[in-house]
């Protein structure tokens, strides 16, 4: 089956689950629908690229007359002002009818409301991918909510269909009256080969991810650095970047910890399954950012329990699901430092509780985060859809 799959831009290193997507998904034959190339790396798909089609003086002329009644009309039918208009709707409707296309998958709620209204005159079926800030702080900010909202209403209710990480996350939708009957929760899942556990190294912590606000990432330098007072051995490495890195860089050299706590920034992901194969222990402080930013099944602790490690994070948004507490890992209340040092301690002083634990976490991520297993439910849902538009049977 021929599917596009939109993104914001491409190709996006830093997106590893819609990476993956356009790499794996019936076997790698998708296109791409973008709004921006990466002005340095090269994408291996026939991509669609809205920055790339600038039209010349007699057709900005004709698109910029043409430009209010195709927004209103947008406005009126999809909630939507924003999707390709004129001359560069005309130059995608063209390209996904030459590339055969049978179907569309927008990975974030935020790029779908883009491409709907597209999919939607084309006849194209069209499913949404929700993942963490397009089903929380997206729809939290005050002048631009309501309007979000129901252009979401619009698009979700008439989508083929949507999936999302987590069912934290189809719960913030219907909480905001954003519901569609064929959902579904798929995480993003992990290569189990890729991550089988290796000999793990004493002492040894991560934390990946980026340096933001949702991640606290303060609260784990500091938790770190209290539990392991009595494991002089012991060391936290952090890998990621982001505008929260050189502050918890200079917290380190305060608390007097700069050997002890080591910033990789950002690094291949082949760097971060290495580091993660070879953790007994892996922290993830996640919360509520103060924009209303949220999580939705972060890959990072997926991966780490695939990898072996004993978790330690948050009851946030969708981790409860991932995480069984007593059993693979450790959760506490959001911004509650001292009982996440204290897990912290207690797992330094007890390497084979968190061996067993981590055993027990990658088991679970067998059964429930293999991403072959989950890449095979989002195809036969895909396959659905699009055999129901045409009046045959799925499958």
């Amino acid at each position: 089956m021929k599917l596009a799959i939109a993104v914001k831009t491409y190709p996006d290193p830093t997106q590893t689950p819609a990476t993956e997507h356009i790499a794996k998904l019936f076997g790698g034959e998708s296109v791409v629908l973008c709004r921006a190339r990466h002005p340095e790396l090269p994408g291996t798909r026939p991509a669609f690229c809205l920055a790339d089609h600038r039209p010349g003086p007699a057709l900005r002329l004709a698109d910029h007359l043409a430009a209010p009644f195709e927004h209103g009309r947008n406005f009126l039918r999809n909630h939507n002002t924003h999707p390709p208009t004129g001359s560069r709707r005309r130059a995608l409707e063209g390209f996904l009818r030459a590339q055969g296309v049978e179907a569309i998958l927008a990975e974030f709620g935020t790029e779908a409301s883009f491409w709907f209204p597209t999919a939607r005159k084309l006849g194209l079926p069209f499913h949404v991918y929700f993942r963490g800030h397009d089903a929380t702080a997206y729809l939290e900010t005050p002048r631009r909510a309501p309007r979000r909202i129901r252009s979401y209403r619009a698009m979700v209710g008439a989508a083929d269909g949507i999936f999302a990480v987590s069912q934290f996350l189809l719960d913030q939708l219907a909480a905001r009256g954003i519901t569609n009957p064929n959902a579904h929760v798929v995480p993003s899942g992990v290569d189990m080969a890729r991550l089988r556990p290796a000999p793990k190294e004493p002492g040894l912590v991560i934390a990946a991810g980026r340096f933001i606000d949702k991640k606290a990432p303060e609260i784990t330098v500091r938790a770190f650095v209290e539990a392991a007072r009595a494991h002089p051995g012991a060391r936290l490495e952090m890998i990621g970047d982001g505008p929260l890195l050189a502050p918890c860089q200079a917290l380190a050299r305060e608390l007097g910890a700069e050997g002890k706590v080591i910033f990789h920034g950002h690094r291949p992901h082949g760097f971060v399954e290495e580091r993660l194969r070879a953790a007994p222990l892996f922290l993830q402080h996640s919360v509520i950012a103060p924009d209303g930013n949220q999580e939705g099944a972060p890959v990072a602790i997926q991966e780490a329990m695939a990898a072996g490690a004993c978790v330690i994070s948050t009851r946030h948004a969708g981790i409860p699901h991932l995480v069984e507490e007593g059993v693979s890992g450790f959760l506490v209340d959001e911004h509650d430092a001292a009982g996440f040092a204290g897990h912290a301690r207690a797992m330094l002083d007890d390497p084979a509780r968190a061996a067993r634990m981590g055993q027990a976490g990658h088991a679970h991520a067998a059964r429930e985060f293999d991403r072959a297993a989950l890449y095979r439910r989002v195809e036969a849902v895909l396959r659905a859809s699009v055999a129901r538009r045409a009046g045959r049977p799925a499958g």
